[in-house]
């Protein structure tokens, strides 16, 4: 037949840009449905029937394009930016707008619509498929879950790996406060990065590499994402606007591990009995939390987990059939919804523009008792004074509350790592959601006996997720404001100040009547950022236009201050339902950290283009941070980059054939400094050494 012969083929796919490789490119035999995807290197590998004469690739963002196959068994593939343009003008470091065609390293933009066409929780998990050279994971199922964002590999073995957030010029921080990702139980508390609210995006442009964000200084290594955020505009009449968005986007589980179905809970073929009233009874070993008991047989009739509750009249000693549940553990999620709107005004005249947004998002997650809501306000205004001097000021106030998020890994507070690791399968979990005497005691399916409640490993995953469960809120504000001052028509002065501040408080807990010690876990994440800024731009022609040079020169002040207080109680709760560390039965663990970090930069950039086809820039940057040794903290780090337009020769411009060639060269330099009190190592004292009961370490 027309598949009865075959042969492998293999291959790489990489970016025209930079030559990294893309992974999540498809690969498909014309014609055919065979098909398959590149991995994490751009590798990929195919086998195909052997009369194939065509390969097709395609990739969000970029060109499709269909490659002969012939004799070759390799193949090495170049895909191109679909939205490239010659004359395409992209922001690129401090906020400044350049022709992409003049640049020596890899900048790609992506613009605001296409990050709201699918809107998400974390507006970082829009890029993925959008940018090459561009790796982004998502926790997906986890509700308000971490998106990374890797731009070519990893710079750092056991450092952050995170390239560096600025919004309109200022930077923003992405710290994730998760624990937990070893596997060892905890939560998924997000990237903080996800407070960027996508309908107030203008565009988001990708630095690549150390030469195109030094003048960022260190904590951009890794790259830099460039936000620029909608503002109103100037000029023309005067003008009020409005625009609404509203979307709906449904979530379910897509994949379950899947149960036998046909043995119940417990070890071994024979039931557990008991003599009441002088009637027989038969149950499952429900202390066994495993699930190879007897087979499953109608005709047998057992009593289940919910059978020995008086106050249960519906269920009380009413024997049922030993089968497999109708509502079994697909019952426990739910379709998750997420609802996102805004509402937008703007307003301008001559000089002045203005622009306010407000953004509610509602999520409920696919687990019960799971809900997030994140409230955001946008304030944006700019106004020109007089002919020589014009300002803006910027501001953002964000607010998320969550309630519910799942715990990961090997944790009591985890109902998917009891559901199918230690489970009856037998279990109904349409009749745990009953999971409450009336006295407040828990009702599990893990009874100690038929006649002892109290659960021996497991709790009830409903118990969990009302009881057991972590909620945290995070109020952030961020902004900026300065002023521009044309000193000349080829020089201008711009000064600019800029904060990041957010409190993050988190909270856990274990309710009295868990399996586990009862527990209350709180940590609050205080952090404040502020930038001060001031630069010189020089923009300007000579030699009759051929020559022309764009020069900045500035200076820049960081300070970060952090602190982190928080505690865990010991020994247990002593009221139920009261979750503070004043309630721990014995004296509760408590921590208080706090540090202060502060770099002053110098920084300068030259860039020379003669008669806009041969490009060279230079960059240098110096720093002195706090946070080294007091007789060694200045670092400097330079970069340079060439590149040369040859479709702008004599000879080859408006050649229908060769529409674009450029050769770019780059060489960069970035240095770096290190945390605060990371210098020498120092011991870490207990107030509770030597007391085993009470020394317990918060998270």
């Amino acid at each position: 037949g027309l598949f009865a012969q075959t042969r492998d083929i293999s291959g790489t796919v990489t970016s025209s840009e930079d030559g990294a490789p893309i992974p999540g490119v498809s690969v498909v035999v014309k014609g055919t449905t065979l098909g398959t995807v590149t991995d994490m290197n751009g590798a990929f590998t195919l086998r195909i029937p052997a009369n194939a004469q065509t390969l097709m690739f395609s990739f969000v963002g970029m060109n499709s394009l269909e490659v002969p196959i012939g004799t070759q068994t390799n193949f090495k593939v170049l895909m191109y930016p679909a939205t490239f343009g010659v004359d395409e003008v992209v922001v690129t470091a401090l906020g400044i707008s350049r022709e992409k065609k003049a640049l020596g390293y890899a900048v790609q933009d992506v613009k605001g619509e296409e990050l709201t066409k699918v809107r998400t929780a974390n507006v970082i998990s829009s890029l993925a498929g959008r940018v090459s050279g561009v790796q982004i994971s998502t926790a997906t199922g986890q509700m308000g879950g971490g998106a990374k964002i890797n731009i070519r590999g990893n710079t750092s073995l056991t450092k952050n790996n995170q390239p560096l957030f600025v919004v309109d010029g200022i930077p923003l921080d992405n710290s994730d406060f998760s624990y937990g990702a070893t596997g060892g139980g905890g939560y998924d508390l997000g990237n903080l990065a996800s407070d960027i609210n996508p309908d107030d995006i203008e565009s988001v442009s990708v630095l690549k590499g150390a030469s195109a964000s030094a003048l960022y200084g260190s904590r951009a290594a890794n790259g830099v994402i460039m936000v620029t955020t909608k503002k109103g505009t100037t000029g023309g009449k005067k003008a009020l606007g409005i625009s609404v968005n509203s979307s709906v986007t449904l979530e379910n589980a897509a994949y379950y591990p899947q149960y036998q179905k046909l043995y119940g809970g417990g070890y071994g073929d024979e039931f557990l009995s008991f003599e009441l009233n002088g009637k027989e009874y038969l149950y499952p070993d429900f202390a066994t939390d495993e699930s190879w008991g007897p087979k499953y047989d109608p005709s047998v009739k057992v009593l289940l987990f919910n059978s020995f509750d008086e106050w249960d009249t519906a269920n009380y000693l009413k024997e049922k059939p030993w089968v497999y549940p109708e509502n079994d553990y697909t019952y426990y999620f739910r379709t998750g919804v997420n609802y996102q709107n805004n509402v937008a005004l703007t307003a301008n005249n001559e000089a002045s523009a203005l622009r306010i947004s407000l953004t509610n998002m509602d999520v409920k997650g696919i687990y019960p008792n799971s809900t997030l809501t994140r409230n955001t306000i946008n304030l944006s205004g700019s106004s020109r004074f007089n002919k020589f001097m014009d300002g803006w000021v910027n501001a953002n106030y964000i607010e998320n509350v969550a309630v519910g998020r799942p715990e990961t890994g090997y944790g009591d507070r985890n109902p998917v790592q009891k559901m199918w690791q230690w489970i009856h399968t037998s279990a109904d979990y349409k009749a745990m959601e009953n999971y409450k005497n009336p006295d407040g005691t828990q009702r599990s399916w893990n009874r100690q006996d038929w006649n002892v409640a109290p659960p021996a490993y497991t709790d009830n995953p409903y118990w969990s997720a009302y009881e057991n469960y972590e909620n945290d809120r995070r109020d952030r504000f961020f902004g900026n404001f300065g002023l521009n001052i044309q000193l000349s028509p080829w020089a201008t002065l711009t000064g600019r100040s800029g904060a990041d501040f957010y409190k993050f408080l988190t909270e856990e807990r274990m309710a009295i009547g868990s399996q586990a010690q009862s527990e209350y876990y709180k940590s609050v994440y205080t952090n404040l950022e502020v930038n001060n800024e001031l630069f010189l731009t020089l923009t300007k022609r000579f030699m009759n236009n051929d020559l022309g040079v764009n020069a900045i020169v500035g200076g820049n002040r960081l300070d970060r201050k952090y602190w982190r207080d928080g505690g865990i109680t010991v020994g247990g709760l002593i009221q139920s339902g009261l979750y503070n560390l004043s309630n721990s039965l014995n004296k509760a663990t408590v921590y208080d950290y706090s540090s202060w970090k502060r770099i002053n930069s110098l920084y300068a950039n030259a860039s020379f283009d003669y008669k806009n086809m041969a490009f060279l820039e230079l960059t240098g940057r110096n720093d002195w941070s706090s946070t080294l040794p007091s007789g060694n903290r200045s670092y400097f780090y330079p970069s340079a980059t060439f590149s040369f337009l040859f479709s702008e020769l004599e000879g080859l411009k408006d050649n229908p054939v060769l529409s674009f060639a450029k050769l770019r060269a780059g060489i960069a330099k970035v240095g770096n400094d290190t945390g605060p009190f990371e210098l020498l190592n120092y011991v870490a004292i207990n107030s509770t050494f030597m007391d085993a009961e009470l020394e317990q370490n918060p998270r």
